[in-house]
């Protein structure tokens, strides 16, 4: 499946990406601190097309590999977020180094990242801090 983030395009082999995560622990499996925990809590409360994204990719939403709490949200109550979720893919253009910013929907953007860490998308994503 082709996945753009504009100039920058990879191929991404879903059921070589799906393998990746076949057996991995979800967060809320390897960490319970507040941070960790909330994110499980978004995660666990997404709708149906925020789910959809991730399963056409081949992505477990809850087992992101890289989890980081790194500001407040814009909005009242959130907590931004950036994530890191492996893919299986196929390089069709990229230049390193110039990694695009998608905005998938108020909130929520995408890169394209690969390097010698491995490929992978990272989103941006600020949620409702929902953890008591």
């Amino acid at each position: 499946m082709l996945f753009s983030t504009g100039n920058n395009v990879i191929d991404i082999d879903i059921l070589n990406t799906k393998e990746l995560y076949y057996g991995r622990l979800g967060v809320w499996q390897r960490c319970q601190c507040p941070v960790c925990s909330n994110f499980d809590e978004n995660i666990q409360r997404f709708d149906e097309n925020k789910l959809r994204f991730f399963k056409e990719l081949g992505i477990s939403p809850d087992k992101c590999y890289d989890l980081w709490a790194y500001e407040p949200g814009k909005s009242e109550g959130t907590q931004r977020y950036i994530l890191s979720y492996p893919v299986v893919c196929k390089c069709i253009n990229y230049t390193p180094g110039e990694e695009e910013w998608f905005c998938l929907e108020e909130g929520l953007s995408v890169s394209i990242v690969l390097d010698e860490d491995g490929d992978r998308l990272v989103l941006d994503w600020e949620l409702k801090w929902t953890h008591k």
